[in-house]
């Protein structure tokens, strides 16, 4: 069985994109299903707590929701790829390698906040960062007057980093778990 390639590359397998790889890199990213399946989650949890009230609990306002999701994920991707590029940073996620449940969640929760430098050494993420807080910040003029200040930007971006923490430490568990579930 093949496993896709973000599930089983490990921190000693790091080498620095090139151009072309880093181009790819961003193209798959916005257009593999990832960027589908964010928004469905996000569209559906809001749905669910009918949030923002304004876009009721219907299809219009699921539809309203699904967008907003999916314009928020598209503008954090173009801010972050292209602040990254500049700042010579890498932001895919490398399995650690570790052993032990508590150095590995460390690790997955720590690699949301640092990026790649081209010498393999880890900083912190400024693209990711710079891209989690400029998309919450720019999805606020679409937004309805409840959720339309910089309070609920704030929220926005804490949801962003709170994802990618969970999408993290399912990327660092879920590789040797799946092998284990497949003997």
């Amino acid at each position: 069985m093949t496993r896709p390639d973000c599930l089983v590359r490990e921190a000693q397998d790091f080498t620095p994109m090139t151009r072309t790889e880093r181009w790819a890199h961003f193209v798959n990213t916005i257009a593999s299903p990832e960027p589908l399946v964010y928004a469905l989650l996000h569209a559906g949890y809001n749905q669910a707590f009918n949030s923002p009230r304004e876009w009721h609990r219907d299809w219009s306002g699921f539809g309203y929701r699904l967008g907003d999701a999916e314009a928020r994920f598209l503008m954090q991707q173009i801010l972050e790829q292209g602040m990254a590029a500049g700042l010579g940073e890498d932001n895919r996620y490398f399995a650690s390698g570790k052993t032990g449940f508590g150095p590995r969640l460390e690790y997955a929760i720590t690699s949301t906040f640092l990026a790649r430098r081209a010498n393999g050494s880890r900083g912190i993420s400024y693209s990711f960062l710079g891209g989690a807080a400029g998309a919450a910040l720019a999805s606020r003029p679409w937004q309805p007057r409840s959720t339309g200040s910089l309070g609920t930007a704030a929220w926005t971006f804490g949801a962003a980093i709170g994802f990618q923490m969970g999408e993290n430490v399912v990327r660092e568990f879920m590789p040797r778990l799946a092998r284990v579930l497949l003997r």
